[in-house]
């Protein structure tokens, strides 16, 4: 378990949700990067890149910590609350951590109304009964629909398991402008969701940043977990402790150590209307690409890396294991672990530019010598033409790419962006999964962020809100 220690939370004057407060400055670090920059980064891709891990290391700033140990949530700080005290390398939770958790707002296929924001209290989906948010649950093995409402499978193919035979779990959470945004307008019901927003009706509009009222927009991050063992180097990886649901049992075990693997960012940002979509791994996921030659992160010193093995067969030309490993499966038969491993390789280079970066912000005196400086930006997806109007394909006709580039406000990279511990299976357009409407843009014209969450534009890009919604399905409606 990690240890926890009662700390003075400091007050802060009253403020609308979503206004930004300057964190006091401690006697510790200065609190570096101790916020999201509340200024539209520049329309070109390097200010873009910089916007990403200017993002990524306020989000992973050790939190303020209420009595319980918990990150302390508060409506002056959409974003979470960082203490300002700690070095960005000290331990205990991380800013983003304190935000609120998918089955906080979608309370275990209920409907229950959400508490406030700053409250912990909600349903805890292992037991039936009042959670307080400590330690940790990691009730998904996909970082899409809650493991609770079926979903075991990733992002257009199977469950990833890493090279030990453990899933590898995840986790959403939300800011409070998003979490608001659902909760105040009763989203989380599929019938209020149908009534006001099913196309054609107005799609749903998240709230954006307004950086003259220092006012940020609403903000999503997605994390990837690996459950470390005794050969891991667990000093490499920012950890937590967590107790992980069973998608066949539907109980919790003891707290486990996980590290950090992968960690997705979107935010809703003032002239970028389709959203910023920042990716970030662990460098000891995979090897990089050969493409990347000079450029690759050394091998991991123990030589062992996250989804791949030397030891493993090359995947065949399309990209994906011979096994077909690929396949969702139910979570009925999800096999026990340790499961076939997954083999994972990274199709798609880094570009040059974003691996320049990552040197420079792990050299940063703040990052170096912490396990941050072991992590690496992926990918900046943006909208060049992102202060245009959004218009949502007609669900009725065929995607092309012609239409996505448009109607998503000409993405920039326009395709192939994906995290090896999130898009493992979705790296390229061969996927070879049978077309449903969530991969039909991806089958059809290639894959990234934008291209999977574009299908989902009638919700203001989120899939959270049609995959989780309740009920989950008309047919899962009680009977009268």
């Amino acid at each position: 378990m990690r240890k926890t220690t009662a700390v003075l939370v400091f007050a802060v004057a009253a403020a609308g949700a979503g206004a930004l407060v300057a964190t006091q400055q401690g006697t510790g670090s200065g609190a570096a990067f101790s916020q999201i920059p509340i200024t539209p980064p520049a329309s070109n891709q390097l200010a873009l890149d910089q916007f990403s891990w200017d993002s990524f290391l306020a989000l992973n700033r050790p939190a303020l910590l209420d009595a319980q140990g918990r990150p302390v949530r508060n409506e002056s700080f959409p974003n979470g609350v960082d203490d300002p005290n700690k070095q960005l390398g000290d331990d205990g939770p991380r800013v983003w951590e304190g935000l609120k958790a998918d089955y906080e707002l979608f309370q275990d296929k209920q409907g229950a109304v959400p508490a406030p924001w700053n409250q912990y209290d909600y349903i805890d989906p292992c037991s039936q009964h009042e959670f307080h948010g400590a330690p940790k649950l990691l009730s998904m093995t996909a970082k899409g629909n809650n493991v609770i409402t079926g979903a075991v499978n990733q992002a257009m193919g199977g469950p990833l398991v890493d090279q030990f035979g453990r899933f590898v779990r995840y986790e959403v959470r939300h800011n409070a402008l998003y979490y608001n945004h659902v909760a105040s307008n009763k989203l989380y019901l599929r019938d209020v969701l149908d009534q006001k927003h099913r196309w054609p009706k107005p799609k749903v509009e998240f709230p954006i940043s307004d950086p003259p009222a220092n006012r940020y927009g609403a903000l999503e991050v997605k994390a990837a977990w690996k459950v470390l063992d005794e050969k891991d180097d667990a000093a490499r990886y920012y950890t937590t402790e967590a107790v992980i649901y069973d998608p066949k049992t539907h109980k919790c075990g003891q707290p486990q150590t996980l590290g950090l693997v992968g960690l997705h960012i979107l935010q809703k940002v003032d002239g970028f209307n389709s959203w910023i979509w920042s990716t970030f791994e662990h460098v000891d996921n995979v090897p990089c690409n050969v493409e990347e030659g000079g450029s690759c992160p050394p091998p991991p010193p123990n030589g062992r890396y996250a989804f791949w093995s030397a030891d493993d067969a090359r995947p065949t030309p399309d990209g994906y294991a011979p096994d077909n490993a690929w396949r969702p499966v139910a979570a009925a038969v999800l096999p026990g672990e340790p499961a076939p491993k997954t083999k994972v390789v990274r199709l798609n280079p880094i570009r040059k530019g974003v691996v320049d970066l990552n040197t420079r912000m792990q050299q940063l005196p703040e990052v170096a010598g912490t396990v941050w400086a072991n992590y690496m930006l992926i990918e900046t997806q943006w909208p060049r033409t992102g202060a245009g109007k959004i218009t949502v394909d007609d669900p009725r006709t065929k995607p092309t790419h012609d239409k996505y580039k448009k109607n998503a406000q000409n993405p920039a990279p326009i395709d192939t962006v994906a995290n090896t511990s999130m898009e493992s299976f979705y790296q390229l357009n061969t996927n070879p999964a049978p077309h449903t409407p969530k991969n039909r843009l991806a089958a059809t014209f290639g894959s990234s962020c934008m291209q999977c969450h574009y299908a989902a534009a009638q919700y203001d890009f989120s899939w959270t809100l049609p995959d989780q919604a309740y009920p989950p399905s008309r047919a899962a409606l009680p009977k009268k």
